[in-house]
């Protein structure tokens, strides 16, 4: 399963892509090789050594310089064990027990995803929102792509007293 998110370093919405749909991105993405300078990615995480709770990732940032936004792209490679393509995403969609989750709402389905609005409170922290576009591709092969993108939407208004994370 592959996935890949946009993390901005300001408070500007990812453009859509012009020329390409997300997965051909994301293809695009995945061939550069992340140990080449040239290719932007800093490794933030890299795998583990072993699995824990039959899981392991890998996290890479870089500047996101295709939709004119200044934004980060992050990449999550993640390897799992016993665990199916549909479960991590039915976790990705609807991630009932994510820490802190106050509020998450269907906001809008479409033909190839959905718009989600999620709010979560960490201690001692503000609470923080997001309005996230989820493309989603069963593939023929049996895997499924997803891409969640910042979005915005007229029923997912900024509310007094929340921080809207990118």
């Amino acid at each position: 399963m592959g996935s890949c998110f946009a993390r901005p370093r300001t408070g500007i919405v990812s453009l859509r892509l012009e020329d390409r749909d997300e997965w051909e991105e994301f293809q695009r993405l995945l061939k550069e090789d992340l140990n080449d300078p040239a290719a932007g990615w800093k490794i933030k995480k890299d795998w583990a050594a072993n699995y824990k709770n039959d899981y392991k990732i890998r996290i890479s940032l870089k500047p996101d310089t295709t939709t004119g936004n200044p934004n980060y792209i992050l990449r999550a490679d993640v390897k799992f064990r016993g665990v199916t393509a549909q479960a991590h995403l039915d976790c990705l969609v609807t991630p009932d027990n994510l820490p802190g989750l106050q509020e998450l709402e269907t906001v809008e389905t479409l033909p190839d995803g959905y718009i989600k609005y999620c709010r979560v409170k960490a201690p001692c922290l503000a609470a923080r929102d997001h309005c996230w576009k989820y493309t989603i591709d069963h593939r023929e092969d049996g895997s499924i792509f997803c891409c969640l993108r910042t979005a915005t939407h007229p029923k997912c208004p900024l509310k007094a007293g929340v921080i809207r994370a990118y």
